[in-house]
C-alpha cells in the first residue's frame, strides 16, 4: 500500500483559551538561527577627560561606553582628548600605547583608555621701566604691553615678544636698557625680564665758546630755546666710576673698555650725589660707550646730568689719541645739551698717549691733529687738551716747550686742562700761564688722597686722615676760585675738577681690595705721598668723606674764599756750608717750592729776588738773579738790583736769597770790598729792613722777607 506524506491539524478549542498547533510530519528542523553576540566595553580613566568612538559605530564613550558585537567583528578604538587633557594609553585586550585599539569580538571584552590633564603653560612677567627725560609709548606683539598705561604683561613661557618704542613729539628714543635680551627689541621670555626703553628729550646742543680767557655758555633749555650767554665757572669732579671688583686688562689701552660699562652701574647712585654737593661739572676720562648697548646707557646717563644742572667735559680719543673713537664719539654726543667741551689725551706730555706717541713733540703734533678733526664735526664747543706739569726740568717738558705747543704747534686747542699738584696752593703756575698765552686753563685735576702716610715703606704704613685732605683741597680750591676769569676777565682759569670723585680700587695690585701703594711726590701732598687708591671724595661704597662737606659748602655760588693766609719763605745755603757743594737760593710758598736754583755762573749765584703781591701770593714778574759775585769788581749787577727794588709798588712782598756767594767780600776772608757799590747794596738792604747785613759774610746763607716801603722785617736771618 503506498504511504503518502499527509499532514495534519489538531484544533482544540477551549473557553475561554483556543490554542491551536501545527506540524509538518517530518524529523528535520529548518528555521534560521540568531547570530552569536558579545559586548564590548570601555572604561575611562586618569584625571584627564577625553571620548571614544569606534569603528563600526557603536562605541560613543563619552555616553555610550559598551554595545555588542557580532562573533568575529573587528572593531578599531580611537581616543580624542579635549583641549586640556591628553590621552596617555591603552590597557586591557591587549592594547597599548597612543594610537588606535583595535579587538577581535570573539568574546566579551573591556578596554580602558586613560587620560591625563595638560601641563597648563607655565608665564613670565615683562615689565616696561622708561627712562631718561623724554617721553613716548611701548607695545608689544603679541599683545600685551600698551606703555603709556599698561607697562607690565604676562607671556607663556618661551614666547617671543617684539616692542615696538615711539617717541612723543619733542623727544626721541635713544635705545634699550635693563635685560640685555632686550637691546634688540625681540625679547624671548624664559624667565622675567625688565626692559627699559629710554627716550631724550631732542632740544639741541647748548653752545658753548671762548672770549678771551672766559669760558661762554648758552644753556640749553629743556622747551629748546637757549638760555642767555653767562661766563661759566666750572665747578667739578674727575668721574671715573670703578666698583671694588673693577680690573684691568693687559690688552685695553687705559682700561677703557673694562671700565666703560661701570657709569652704568654707578650713574644713578653718584649724579645725586654729585647733585647735592652742588657740582656743575663732570670730567669724564673715557666716553661713555655709542654702541648698540652702551650708546643709549651713555645717553640715559647724560640726560641724568643735564636734569641735575651738571656739564660734561667728555674725553673723545680714549686718551690713546685713537682718532676712529674721535670721530664716532663726537658724532654720537654732540647734539646732547650736558656737552660743555671735548677733551683730548690725559697729561699726554708724561705719558705720550701711553706710548703711542714717539716723544712729547709727536703727542702735541698728534693732539693738534684731532683737535682740528674735532672741529669740523662739531662748531658748537671747544676742544680741550689735558696736559700734566707745565714746567719740568727734562727734554720736551720746560716751560719754554710748554708755550711753543701752546702757541706753535696746537692752534686748533681752545682750552688746556692742567693736572696740577704743586702744594697747598697752585704757587706761581697762574701767572706763569699769563706770560705764556692768552687762552684759558682749567685744572684737570688737583687734590690729594685721604691716607696721610707716615713710613713710605712697601707698603706704606700710615692712617686714613680725612681732614688732611679736606683742608688740602680746600686751600687749593681757595687758591684757584681768586682766580677766576668768570669773576675777573684778566684772570686766566675756568674752575676745575677734583682728583677724584670715588675711591678705585684697581690701580695697586691685587685688584679688588684697597692698598696704600702709591709714588712718593714731596712738594704735592701733605705728606709727600700719593696713596693712589684713597683720593675719592666718596669711597668706593659710596661713603662720604669730610671733603664731600667741604665742597658741599665750597661750590655754593654764594661762596667767598677768605682772605689769602700765605705762607712764604726765602731759603739760602752758601757755598761754605758743609755739604752744600755751590749752595742755592730758594723760594717757598705755603711749604712748596716755586723756585729753585743752584749756585754757579748762570745759576742761582749772588741775590736772587722774588717780587710778590701781597693780597694774592702771586709774583710780579719773574724771580730775577743779580750775580753780584761775577760782576763784583763793576758793580753792574748790583746797580741793577738796586734799581730793580727802588722800582717796586710800595706793600710788594720782597724775599731774597743768596745762592752761592755774593761777591761782597774778597777771596777767602769775610771783609767787604771797598767799592762804592758795595756800600750801596748795603744801604738798600738795610732800607728793606735788615739789621744784621754789615755783621754778615756772604758766603754763607743770607735770607731777607720784607714789606716794601712798610718798614715791617718778617724774617730776615740766615738759613
Amino acid at each position: 500500500m503506498r504511504r503518502v506524506a499527509h499532514a495534519w491539524c489538531l484544533i482544540l478549542v477551549l473557553i475561554p483559551l483556543v490554542m491551536t498547533a501545527c506540524s509538518e510530519d517530518d524529523d528535520s528542523d529548518n528555521s534560521p538561527a540568531s547570530p552569536q553576540a558579545f559586548n564590548l566595553t570601555v572604561t575611562r580613566g586618569g584625571p584627564g577627560n577625553g571620548t571614544v568612538a569606534s569603528t563600526p559605530t557603536g562605541i560613543a564613550c563619552g555616553t555610550d561606553c559598551s554595545e555588542p558585537y557580532n562573533k568575529n567583528t573587528v572593531v578599531t578604538l580611537t581616543a580624542t582628548p579635549p583641549a586640556g587633557s591628553s590621552f596617555t594609553g591603552w590597557s586591557g585586550e591587549g592594547c597599548s600605547g597612543t594610537g588606535s585599539c583595535t579587538v577581535s569580538m570573539t568574546q566579551a571584552r573591556t578596554v580602558t583608555a586613560t587620560f591625563s590633564l595638560s601641563p597648563q603653560p607655565q608665564t613670565v612677567t615683562l615689565t616696561m621701566s622708561k627712562v631718561g627725560p623724554g617721553n613716548g609709548t611701548v607695545t608689544s606683539t603679541p599683545a600685551g604691553i600698551t606703555c603709556g598705561s599698561t607697562c607690565s604683561a604676562a607671556f607663556g613661557q618661551g614666547t617671543s615678544v617684539t616692542l615696538t618704542a615711539s617717541a612723543a613729539a619733542g623727544s626721541s628714543f635713544a635705545g634699550w636698557r635693563g635685560d640685555p635680551d632686550c637691546s634688540d627689541s625681540q625679547v624671548t621670555m624664559n624667565t622675567d625680564k625688565t626692559c627699559m626703553p629710554t627716550f631724550v628729550v631732542a632740544v639741541g646742543p647748548s653752545m658753548v665758546t671762548t672770549n678771551g680767557r672766559q669760558l661762554i655758555v648758552r644753556r640749553r633749555n629743556q622747551d629748546g630755546t637757549l638760555a642767555p650767554a653767562t661766563p661759566y665757572i666750572m665747578r667739578g669732579v674727575d668721574w671715573s666710576p670703578a666698583s671694588p671688583e673693577t680690573q684691568t686688562s693687559p690688552t685695553d689701552a687705559n682700561n677703557a673698555n673694562v671700565r666703560r660699562p661701570e657709569f652704568g652701574k654707578w650713574a644713578t647712585t653718584d649724579i645725586p650725589l654729585m647733585a647735592v654737593m652742588q657740582a656743575n661739572t663732570v670730567r669724564l676720562f673715557i666716553d661713555p660707550g655709542f654702541d648698540q648697548t652702551l650708546g643709549p646707557m651713555g645717553l640715559a646717563i647724560l640726560d641724568e646730568l643735564y636734569r641735575e644742572g651738571i656739564m660734561v667735559i667728555m674725553t673723545v680719543d680714549d686718551a690713546i689719541n685713537d682718532l676712529n673713537r674721535v670721530r664716532q664719539a663726537v658724532t654720537f654726543y654732540k647734539d646732547h645739551p650736558a656737552i660743555l667741551l671735548w677733551m683730548l689725551g690725559s697729561e699726554w706730555n708724561l705719558n705720550r698717549y701711553f706710548g703711542v706717541a714717539s716723544s712729547v713733540q709727536d703727542a702735541a703734533r698728534r693732539t693738534e691733529v684731532a683737535a682740528a678733526l674735532v672741529k669740523t664735526l662739531d662748531p658748537n664747543h671747544p676742544v680741550a687738551t689735558s696736559y700734566g706739569e707745565i714746567d719740568i726740568n727734562a727734554d720736551g717738558l720746560r716751560l719754554a716747550d710748554t708755550q711753543n705747543y701752546v702757541k706753535n704747534i696746537c692752534p686748533s686747542v681752545d682750552v688746556w686742562g692742567l693736572n696740577i699738584y704743586r702744594g697747598r696752593t697752585f704757587g706761581t703756575l697762574f701767572t706763569e700761564w699769563a706770560a705764556l698765552t692768552t687762552k684759558p686753563l682749567f685744572l684737570g685735576e688737583f687734590g690729594t688722597d685721604a691716607f696721610r702716610t707716615t713710613n713710605p715703606t712697601s707698603p706704606p704704613q700710615g692712617a686714613v686722615d680725612e681732614a688732611m685732605q679736606a683742608q688740602w683741597d680746600l686751600s687749593l680750591w681757595n687758591d684757584l676760585f681768586r682766580n677766576l676769569s668768570a669773576n675777573d676777565a684778566s684772570k686766566v682759569a675756568l674752575g676745575g675738577a677734583v682728583f677724584a670723585w670715588n675711591d678705585e680700587w684697581w690701580k695697586v695690585a691685587p685688584a679688588g681690595s684697597q692698598q696704600p701703594g702709591g709714588f712718593v711726590l714731596p712738594t704735592g701732598h701733605p705728606d709727600g705721598f700719593a696713596n693712589e687708591e684713597y683720593f675719592g671724595i666718596v669711597t668706593i661704597d659710596r661713603k662720604t668723606r669730610q671733603v664731600y662737606d667741604t665742597f658741599k659748602a665750597a661750590f655754593d655760588p654764594a661762596f667767598t674764599p677768605p682772605p689769602p693766609t700765605i705762607a712764604l719763605q726765602a731759603v739760602s745755603r752758601g757755598s761754605l756750608v758743609p755739604g752744600s757743594s755751590l749752595g742755592f737760593g730758594e723760594f717757598r710758598q705755603d711749604g712748596t717750592p716755586f723756585y729753585h736754583r743752584d749756585g754757579g755762573a748762570g745759576g742761582g749765584r749772588g741775590f736772587n729776588v722774588a717780587a710778590i703781591a701781597p693780597g694774592t701770593g702771586a709774583l710780579l714778574q719773574p724771580v730775577q738773579n743779580f750775580d753780584t759775585w761775577g760782576t763784583r769788581t763793576t758793580g753792574t749787577a748790583m746797580n741793577a738790583m738796586i734799581t730793580f727794588l727802588n722800582g717796586l709798588p710800595n706793600g710788594t712782598v720782597v724775599l731774597v736769597a743768596v745762592g752761592d756767594e755774593a761777591g761782597l767780600n774778597t777771596d777767602n776772608s769775610c771783609a767787604h770790598l771797598s767799592f762804592p757799590w758795595v756800600e750801596a747794596g748795603l744801604r738798600a738792604f738795610e732800607a728793606l729792613g735788615s739789621t744784621q747785613l754789615r755783621n754778615y759774610c756772604f758766603r754763607y746763607s743770607w735770607a731777607l722777607e720784607h714789606f716794601h716801603n712798610l718798614h715791617t722785617v718778617l724774617w730776615p736771618g740766615m738759613v
